[in-house]
C-alpha cells in the first residue's frame, strides 16, 4: 500500500479445482485478505460449502465475495 499508494488493497489465494485439493484443504479452499486504512485482515471463504460450483465458479464466487467485502470497507 505505501509503495503503491492505494487506499485498499485486497488479495486472494485458494484452491478453485478441479484438481488439487484434499480432505484438510478441499477445493472450495479460499482465502480473502485485505489491507485498509490501519487494518489488516484474511477470511476464509467455505466455497466448498457450494458444490454446484466448478473452477469458473469459484473463481467468479470468489470476485463477488471480495468486491462486495472491498464496497462494504469502502462505504463504511
Amino acid at each position: 500500500m505505501h509503495l503503491s499508494g492505494a487506499d485498499l488493497c485486497l488479495t486472494v489465494t485458494g484452491l478453485a479445482g478441479p484438481g488439487g485439493g484434499t480432505s484438510e484443504l478441499p477445493v472450495g479452499t479460499v482465502y480473502a485478505g485485505f489491507a485498509y486504512q490501519n487494518r489488516i485482515a484474511a477470511t476464509l471463504l467455505r466455497l466448498w460449502e457450494l458444490p454446484e460450483l466448478d473452477r469458473n465458479g469459484i473463481r467468479q464466487m470468489t470476485a463477488l465475495c471480495v468486491f462486495q467485502l472491498a464496497k462494504q470497507l469502502l462505504l463504511a
